[in-house]
Formats: structure tokens, C-alpha cells, sequence
């Protein structure tokens, strides 16, 4: 891909570069933020699945189950990471509540 005629990969391609360098922690905060800008999740299975033995796919793919698109922040994300570690029933991310306030 091309933009202002310099060579760019995708934000799925991006994601799973540098998922396969980082650390667990730094590629789940990367790819909720990315899913949240719009990266599509089975695009990025897609390419993790070419990937079998490639160095950093353990974690790549324990990033992409457990990545979700509605964190807002990287402190909600790994708020998020933390309870699923200490087995905490998740809660729905983002939920509209209503008051005689409004929403």
C-alpha cells in the first residue's frame, strides 16, 4: 500500500509486526487501540495463522484472545488483563447507563 508515494503496511500488518517483538502487556494495549481505530479482528487471525512458528506467535496469539476494541484507555486495558488473570467475572466495557440525568 502507498500513501504520499511512501510504501506503508496495513494497520492488521503493523499490529502483527510489532506484536511478535513486544511484550504481552505493551501488544494487548497496542491492539485494543487498534481494533478501536478500526482493525479488523479476523484479519488479523488470518495473518497469525500463517505465522505458526514464527518467533513471538505465542504471544501474539494470546493477544489476540484476550483483545477487545471497547477499552478506552491503556489503564482499562490492562485493569481488564488483571481481572481476567485473577479469574473476576468481566463486566461489559462501555456500558450505557441511564439516570434521571440522562445517560
Amino acid at each position: 500500500m502507498t500513501i504520499d508515494r511512501v510504501r506503508v503496511t496495513t494497520l492488521e500488518r503493523t499490529v502483527i509486526d510489532c506484536c511478535l517483538t513486544m511484550h504481552y502487556r505493551q501488544a494487548l494495549i497496542l491492539t485494543d487501540h487498534a481494533l478501536r481505530l478500526g482493525a479488523s479482528l479476523s484479519k488479523l487471525l488470518a495473518e497469525a495463522e500463517k505465522l505458526r512458528t514464527h518467533r513471538g506467535i505465542r504471544t501474539l496469539r494470546k493477544v489476540l484472545r484476550n483483545a477487545n476494541g471497547r477499552s478506552e484507555s491503556p489503564g482499562e486495558t490492562l485493569a481488564r488483563d488483571l481481572m481476567r488473570e485473577l479469574l473476576i467475572e468481566m463486566s461489559e466495557l462501555q456500558l450505557w447507563i441511564s439516570t434521571r440525568l440522562g445517560r
